[in-house]
């Protein structure tokens, strides 16, 4: 019977594959992107010709069995005979064993072998070990055949007796080479094999990528800092970099947490490493991956006595434990260090503390301020870690490591509360600023001046970080056209050092906004394009990652659609990657590659706009994302017919201006408002809005102070030569159209001017003139010189679909019958979650009203209706108002 067994699992088709274990004999190939291992090849491909026995050891996902199925590659060829093996547990049968290499070496060719090997197979457990290996290279040797045996996943049948057969086997083959895999280092006497000069292996360390491999791994259009950065912050460790790599091909409605890579990778790490480690190595390594880096000395003090023996276990056994070239520093990948420091955090917090305190003096003696910051914060150490970020500087902080972090370090320590420095006050000022504080920004920037008063200003140290947070500051403020702005920023420029890239990188982000908020987008281009170059230099990913999204803003305005949303989807790819907990780099990054998609005419039909629209308005501090957010959220809907879900963002928009005290973006949702009422033909309406707006007669231009940039003026004039078309108001469409046209030919913006002509095109064609028309629609065309932004074209869809032929390869938007009259109110049925009172509610959120509007019209307390509010964004599983009005209205159509 088990002869009958034996056969039965040994069964082969007819041209000798096995049919029911394919990756057995042969290498499973990794799906995605690989890398070349190219020096290692070219010292295994050596090593196999002149060596017996080659190792390749490493820990789980370190990359062994991809470099050897690349070997194998290669070997195959090269005509080599290559049996290929993958053990497990059930090879330390060793009759089992047997019969799998036999197996491998008929489909390597080596029949003659193969034959051997299985008839031994019957002898197994009668023979000892020293006998089964002389049997075995006596049948090597007599074949006269010269194979290469590739074992993989050894530590699966790794013991003493399988160690001296190996042994045994490599003392007396002449002609056979034996290359293993393991995750450890395997038990088998290498002595003889050192002496001999018949030994090679690669380990751990040399499994890491290289930063050029690392670089290897990604695509070209990926900028060199990016890769270095994560080689950085992974060590290299192919596993990790792999895992990066793939959350970029991922949108993140592919799977549940599919941005997430690190969660993911800690998963991997948890049951690949963690739970095969024993209880006692825990308890060490518990202790060590609180730094990153230690020698003997540092590992003594962090464990005690017997830490040579545990870097031994972990450094020459494990393979968990790297060691820096040409030093006597350890260490473990980062990411794997990351992972097992959260899981092994079983620590008093006192000697928690006392190892991060001796961990910050270490790193600090060495000169590495960045590593010693860390733990002088974990160790609550204030002092420490003020000098220290003083060394490190803030600003360049903040553009490395994000604002949220530098905010959690400073407020940990208790720098937050109580900042008595005014690099930490500029630190502070900035950050408020970022999160949409301006007053608490203010608060700061004025008291670090106060401090500055006198000569404090023209110390070099402080003078640059003050320059740059009142530039920061007086941008979320919504003054960046200030007359003192870009002078004081050009200056420091003039001042600042070639070699300080990180400062020269900031302070060419804010002048290329200064240049924007002029009009200036030539300017404002070549300016962001400075600031990546210096970005190129720093390991600045989180100002890197800003500095896209300015260049898909400028090019936006520009036309050019499509280098825009390559800027902005290497952004959300990198926010992915460095960023995955940022909610508000996610949505910003997102809500930008979903807009110009829109414009583009290619719109992703799963993107939920409402929702990111949602998320956007609650997180987002930067009232120019705001505003484009909310503006292509609601022409993506009107485009589609949702004049109701297009009403509810204008509301919202309304809501999130009042909040962050922004006259820009308050001034734009009423202009959306404006066009819905148009398109929904309530033409009264909308002269009411222009009236109070002051459009007809361009009288908001008199009174635009500081806070209205060219966007605010322009979009105003366009829209009142939009109600003045509507009006059929041929006099009051003449004086505006020249009124725009002195003030749009005086900027440096393609998109303006695509739309103004667009906007006189429509005019001509309803006044019967074809020929002006025409004209019209090719000057709007040259203003699109890379390309048309086909949602701009389609909404004049209507009026000059026969001047523009490309039409006809984009989806034509929708008729807004959705948007005619308010949200309709269904009879209630078993069908609808809503109350009666809710459904009241719902009638006056799609009317636009707020909150407190609605509370006096039925009655209510504000908290009343806050409260009936949260009860619907429950029941419709919606984050906002506009997507509950979207998920309600949806219902009601299904009913």
């Amino acid at each position: 019977m088990a002869e009958q067994v034996a056969v039965g699992e040994d069964e082969l088709s007819a041209d000798g594959a096995d049919i029911g274990l394919p990756y057995r004999y042969a290498p499973r190939h990794a799906a995605g992107h690989r890398v070349l291992r190219k020096d290692l090849l070219r010292h295994l491909t050596e090593a196999s010709l002149l060596k017996q026995l080659c190792i390749v050891r490493g820990p789980a996902g370190s990359g062994k069995t991809t470099l050897l199925t690349q070997w194998f590659e290669v070997a195959q060829q090269m005509d080599r005979p290559v049996a290929w093996l993958t053990v497990d547990a059930a090879d330390r049968d060793l009759a089992h064993l047997l019969r799998g290499l036999a197996l491998a070496l008929q489909r390597a060719g080596c029949v003659r072998i193969a034959e051997g090997v299985r008839a031994l197979a019957g002898q197994a457990d009668s023979a000892g070990t020293a006998q089964l290996a002389q049997r075995l290279a006596t049948i090597c040797n007599r074949s006269g055949e010269r194979p290469l045996i590739v074992i993989d996943q050894y530590e699966c049948m790794d013991g003493e007796a399988i160690g001296q057969i190996v042994a045994g086997f490599l003392q007396h083959a002449a002609s056979t080479r034996l290359v293993i895999a393991s995750r450890v280092r395997p038990v088998i006497q290498l002595g003889s094999l050192r002496a001999r000069d018949q030994l090679f292996e690669i380990g751990p360390s040399d499994l890491n990528l290289t930063p050029l491999e690392t670089r290897a791994a990604f695509d070209e259009d990926v900028p060199e800092l990016y890769t270095r950065r994560l080689h950085l912050e992974t060590s290299g460790e192919a596993v990790a970099v792999g895992f990066a790599r793939r959350v970029m091909d991922e949108l993140p409605r592919d799977m549940v947490g599919a941005e997430n890579w690190q969660e993911q990778l800690h998963e991997y790490y948890r049951a690949e490493v963690l739970d095969n480690l024993p209880e006692q190595l825990r308890d060490a390594m518990s202790r060590l991956v609180v730094v990153e880096r230690f020698d003997l000395s540092l590992a003594t003090a962090l464990l005690g006595r017997h830490a040579t023996a545990v870097i031994e276990r972990l450094h020459h056994v494990e393979g968990l434990l790297l060691r820096h070239r040409g030093t006597q520093e350890f260490y473990f990948p980062e990411m794997l260090r990351r992972f097992l420091e959260r899981r092994l955090a079983w620590m008093e917090d006192a000697d928690h503390a006392g190892l991060h305190r001796r961990a910050a003096l270490w790193f600090a003696q060495r000169g590495r301020h960045m590593e010693a910051l860390r733990h002088a914060v974990a160790a609550g150490d204030r002092e420490q870690a003020s000098v220290l970020l003083e060394r490190v500087g803030q600003t360049s902080l903040v553009t490395q490591q994000g604002v949220s972090e530098v905010h959690r370090m400073l407020a940990s320590i208790g720098l937050a509360r109580d900042a008595d420095s005014p690099a930490t006050l500029l630190s502070l000022a900035v950050i408020h600023a970022h999160e949409g504080d301006a007053e608490a920004a203010g608060a700061c920037l004025d008291k670090a001046k106060r401090m500055l008063a006198g000569d404090g200003a023209d110390d070099p140290a402080v003078g640059g970080p003050l320059i740059l947070a009142e530039a920061f500051v007086a941008g979320f403020r919504e003054r960046t056209s200030s007359a003192a702005t870009a002078p004081a920023l050009r200056r420091h420029l003039d001042d600042t050092p070639e070699s300080d890239h990180d400062m020269r990188a900031q302070v060419h982000v804010l002048l290329s906004w200064d240049r924007f908020c002029h009009g200036d987008m030539g300017e404002a281009q070549r300016l962001i394009d400075a600031a990546g170059a210096d970005y190129a230099e720093t390991e600045g990913v989180y100002g890197c990652v800003f500095m896209h999204v300015h260049q898909a803003l400028t090019r936006f305005w520009r036309n050019d659609l499509d280098q825009a949303l390559a800027e902005i989807s290497l952004g959300e790819r990198m926010t992915r990657i460095f960023f995955p907990d940022d909610q508000r780099l996610r949505a910003m990054t997102g809500m930008l590659r979903a807009g110009l998609l829109f414009e583009l005419g290619r719109p992703d039909t799963l993107t939920d706009f409402t929702a990111l629209v949602g998320t956007v308005g609650a997180v987002e501090s930067w009232s120019e994302i705001q505003i484009w957010s909310h503006l292509q959220a609601a022409r993506a809907a009107l485009a589609q017919g949702r004049g109701q879900e297009a009403r509810g963002i204008a509301s919202y928009g309304l809501e999130v201006a009042k909040r962050l005290e922004s006259r820009r973006m308050d001034w734009h949702m009423r202009l959306m408002g404006l066009e819905i009422a148009i398109r929904a033909g309530e033409i009264g309406r909308a002269r009411a809005m222009g009236t109070a707006m002051g459009l007809p007669d361009a009288a908001f231009l008199d009174g635009a102070d500081g806070t209205f940039t060219w966007q605010e003026q322009g979009s105003g004039l366009l829209a009142g030569l939009r109600l003045a078309d509507a009006l059929d108001d041929d006099a009051q469409f003449t004086r505006l159209a020249a009124i725009a046209r002195a003030r749009i030919d005086a900027l440096d913006v393609d998109r303006c001017r695509a739309q103004l002509e667009i906007l006189l095109a429509r005019r001509a064609q309803r006044q019967g003139d074809v020929a002006g028309a025409a004209d019209h629609v090719a000057a709007a065309r040259a203003a699109c010189p890379h390309g048309l932004p086909a949602a701009l074209f389609l909404e004049a869809a209507d009026g000059l679909g026969s001047l523009l032929p490309d039409l006809s390869a984009w989806v034509v938007p929708a008729k807004l019958s959705a948007s005619r009259g308010p949200v309709p109110l269904p009879a209630a049925d078993e069908r609808d979650p809503l109350t009666e009172r809710e459904r009241q509610i719902m009638l006056f959120m799609g009317e636009g009203h707020p909150n407190k509007v609605t509370a006096y019209r039925l009655g209510l307390s504000e908290a009343t209706v806050k409260f009936h509010l949260r009860n619907i964004y429950r029941k419709l599983h919606a984050q906002n108002r506009t997507q509950a009005l979207a998920r309600y209205r949806n219902l009601a159509d299904e009913r």
